[in-house]
This record gives C-alpha cells, sequence and structure tokens, in this order.
C-alpha cells in the first residue's frame, strides 16, 4: 500500500487527505484527532492544489492517496473501518460548533463537502445537538460562495438525521440560486421528515416561512413565522421580526412599528423601523433607521445585515437626491462585495433606477425589463413589487398619465393576495391622484400627510431635473 512507504506526519497527513477534499486545518485535525501534542501535520506539510485559493481553507487534492487509503483490501492500520468514520463525522460536528460558538462569522465551514460527505455516515443526534445550540444566527448564516457550498442534493431519499441535515444545508446554501418555490419544497421535504431536533426543525420552518413571504404568500409564511416565535428557541426574535414584515406587509403599520420596537438587536429593530417609515414617504426617517441597522450590524460583525440595512438606505435616498444616491450606492456595492444577497443586491439595481428616475437619457425600460426578468428568475415576488413602484416614480416625474395609470392598475392585480395592497396607493399619491375606492391600509399618521411626503417627492425630483438642464 501507498502509506506503508512513508512513515510519522506523511503517514498521518495521507489519512487525513482521505477523509476529505475540503477541510478546514483545525476541523481536519479534531476529526482525525492526532495522540500526540504539537502541531497538525496539516500546519507542517499542507497539500494544496494550482488555482485560486479559498482562504481559510486546505484544498486536499490527492486523488490517489484518497483511492489507495479508501479502497485498500487489506487490514493495513492506514485502513479506515466504518468505525472510523462514524467517530471522525462525530468528532467533526463537535468541532464545528467548538469553532463557532462565539464566533459571529459566517459558518462557510458548515457547507463544506467534507461536512455532507462526513453526514454520510450515520451518526446520533448527539452531534446535531451540539453543533445547534452553538450555531450563528441567521443573518450570518448565508454562504458566502459557491466554493464553500455543498453538493446540490435535492434530495427526496432522508432516512437518517444526517441526511436530513445535509438536504438543509444545501436547500439553505442554494436558496440564493434557485427559485424561491424549490426552496419551500426542498424545506418542506426536510420538516415533514422529521428527523431533526427541534432546534433544526425550526431552523427548517424559518427559512421556508422567509421563502413563502418571498412569493407573496402570506398566510403560510405567517403560519410558519409564528410556530418559530412560539418556540421560544434562537431563531424566536427574527421570527417576531418576520412577524413585523408580514403586518408592513397587510398595511398594518402601527402593529409593524410597534412589534419593531421590541425586537431590540437579535430582531433588528432599526431595519424594521425603516422598512416601516419609507412607504410613508418619510425617507430622512427611513434612512436613519437604515443607518442606524448598518452601524449596529457593524458592530456585531455581522456583514450581510450591514451591507443589506445599505442596500435599502440607497433605495429610501434614492427617492430624495440623486447626488446622495450615488454615493450610497457605491457604499452599498462595497459592503456586499463577497456577500451572497441575490435579492438584496436587486434591491440596489432599483435603488439606481429610482435614482435615474425621470431622465430620458438613462434606459429606464430597458434596464426595468431586464431586471424584471432577474427578479422572476429568483422567485422574490415582493422585489417585483417594488420595480413597478420606482417605474410609477419615473413616470409621474415625467408627468405620464397613461403610464402611471397603467402601472397602477398592474400594481393592483398584483396585490389582490392582500400582500402589499398599499403600492398601488402609494402610485396614486405620486400623480395626485384619487383613489378608486376605500383604503384598508392602516398609516401611522393619516392618509392626507402619506400622499403630500409622496407628491412632494415627485414634485421636487421635477424641480431637481429642470434645474440639471
Amino acid at each position: 500500500m501507498l502509506a506503508n512507504q512513508r512513515v510519522g506526519l506523511h503517514r498521518k497527513l495521507m489519512k487525513t487527505a482521505a477523509a476529505a477534499d475540503l477541510y478546514p486545518t483545525s476541523i481536519g485535525t479534531d476529526a482525525i484527532v492526532y495522540p500526540s501534542p504539537g502541531p497538525s501535520p496539516l500546519d507542517i506539510l499542507p497539500l494544496t492544489n494550482e488555482g485560486k485559493p479559498v482562504p481559510g481553507t486546505f484544498r486536499l487534492g490527492v486523488s490517489l492517496i484518497r483511492s489507495a487509503v479508501r479502497n485498500a483490501d487489506d487490514t493495513t492500520d492506514d485502513r479506515w473501518s466504518e468505525r472510523d468514520w462514524q467517530q471522525a463525522a462525530q468528532r467533526a460536528f463537535t468541532a464545528l460548533g467548538e469553532q463557532h460558538r462565539n464566533s459571529p462569522g459566517s459558518v462557510g465551514c458548515c457547507w463544506l463537502p467534507a461536512c455532507a460527505r462526513a453526514c454520510a455516515w450515520p451518526a446520533t443526534t448527539d452531534w446535531t445537538s451540539a453543533g445547534s445550540s452553538r450555531r450563528p444566527g441567521p443573518a450570518s448564516a448565508t454562504p458566502c460562495g459557491n466554493p464553500l457550498a455543498p453538493p446540490d442534493t435535492d434530495s427526496t431519499g432522508l432516512d437518517t438525521a444526517a441526511d436530513a441535515l445535509v438536504e438543509l444545508l444545501s436547500a439553505l446554501a442554494r436558496r440564493q440560486h434557485q427559485h424561491r418555490s424549490r426552496t419551500v419544497a426542498r424545506l418542506t421535504t426536510v420538516i415533514n421528515s422529521r428527523l431533526l431536533p427541534d432546534d433544526l426543525q425550526h431552523m427548517a420552518l424559518y427559512y421556508r416561512a422567509k421563502a413563502h413571504r418571498d412569493l407573496g404568500d402570506s398566510p403560510a409564511s405567517r403560519a410558519g413565522m409564528q410556530a418559530v416565535a412560539d418556540s421560544q428557541g434562537r431563531l424566536a426574535p427574527a421570527a417576531r421580526r418576520g412577524l413585523a414584515h408580514l403586518a408592513r406587509m397587510a398595511g398594518d403599520f402601527p402593529t409593524a412599528l410597534t412589534t419593531a420596537h421590541t425586537l431590540g438587536w437579535e430582531g433588528r429593530h432599526h431595519r424594521v423601523q425603516g422598512d416601516t417609515w419609507w412607504p410613508h414617504g418619510d425617507m430622512d426617517r427611513a434612512a436613519a433607521a437604515y443607518a442606524a441597522a448598518r452601524d449596529e450590524a457593524e458592530h456585531h460583525g455581522v456583514t450581510g445585515e450591514r451591507g443589506n440595512s445599505q442596500a435599502h438606505r440607497a433605495f429610501a435616498l434614492a427617492f430624495t437626491d440623486p447626488a446622495v444616491a450615488d454615493s450610497e450606492l457605491a457604499l452599498a456595492e462595497q459592503l456586499l462585495a463577497g456577500v451572497d444577497l441575490r435579492a438584496t443586491t436587486l434591491i440596489t439595481h432599483i435603488a439606481a433606477l429610482a435614482r435615474d428616475a425621470g431622465r430620458t437619457d438613462a434606459d429606464i425600460d430597458d434596464r426595468a425589463q431586464v431586471l424584471r426578468a432577474e427578479i422572476r428568475t429568483a422567485g422574490v415576488t415582493y422585489t417585483e413589487l417594488a420595480l413597478d413602484l420606482t417605474l410609477a416614480f419615473h413616470h409621474a416625474v415625467r408627468n405620464d398619465q397613461d403610464q402611471v395609470a397603467t402601472t397602477i392598475a398592474w400594481l393592483r392585480e398584483n396585490t389582490r393576495s392582500g400582500a402589499f395592497p398599499y403600492y398601488s396607493e402609494i402610485a396614486a399619491f405620486m400623480a395626485g391622484l384619487p383613489l378608486p375606492q376605500a383604503s384598508s391600509t392602516r398609516w401611522i399618521d393619516d392618509e392626507p400627510a402619506t400622499r403630500q411626503r409622496w407628491h412632494a417627492l415627485v414634485t421636487n425630483r421635477r424641480q431637481h431635473l429642470h434645474t440639471q438642464r
């Protein structure tokens, strides 16, 4: 056997190389458990492939060694038994939990193919309990890039807790790249299997509820969020935030704002307040709330939330001052670099349209058409409504009443489900048009004040464009 030709550190290294294709050094060391003190063989003799490196990991492209160790038909001490794999899998998951117990950073290593392969050896729920109790929050659980994503298993044959965990992680890793309906289907399979402990079951429920919300299915989203909130588990604050968002989507702004004040940092209180103020046309107050959310996220080291809050701040200010919007969008793009948040990136593109609204030289219609196709591919329904609202702003600034009327009719048709019914009302406010029927929206102050603010934004943009000529 090939490994018999090596001794000491070399043999240990080759055994580790056989364990996985991609392991962080610390996880690989803990999974293999070297009996002697001192540095890991991976630190002394790292093996890497040529090409772009993956930060914090070693690509162990030693296919010959791996094949020899895994497929050996003798009983040398280099061959891994089923018990070896079982124990390594359990140690790997324990190591994952320990590594991120006090870290607010990304859990990218959870998406490693090594983790998925370790799951192939069924383990008890000890490792799921240990790992789930130490996972970072949901805002940092989105993978930051495909190199660390697990195989897209998309499996319906879930027989063990390990199978269910692999499918859960795979569905979450792919949710930024699949239609939200596919995410719902995959997470439903995991939930219905009932193979995971409560904490991980609630994670699947929470992210399915988020996907339902993105698809515009408010009743299903509300049921999922309420179940997670009632559990009083780790994701309960995030679920309460989800319920506040659903109240806002239904046009119940007083409830959304009242709930926001109770959420704290864990529930992203400042961002929820910003989401509540901008539909009122109060862009300065919304922008201040988003800035507070961004700064708080930076303080806690949550990169995704920081970029998300800045993107929404740029969106709010894009309706007020194009020059200010330029700098805010530039900052948003900087903060989102390397962060895989598809819906948030789409918001920045919509903000760029709002910044250019009213101009005849900005290719607004062509850009909107391309953006609409991207939104539909992602299956993020509410983002398309924001796009149409921005187009209504553009048409109102240009005083194109026919296009405004068409957009209002489109918005009304696409909010019949009860989500975001006030979008068509805002479009009417922009153009100074009466509402065709009584409104069910509960504004924080009153309808006339909201109408006046939105119409003032249109008037101010017209004046801005006139002075630029």
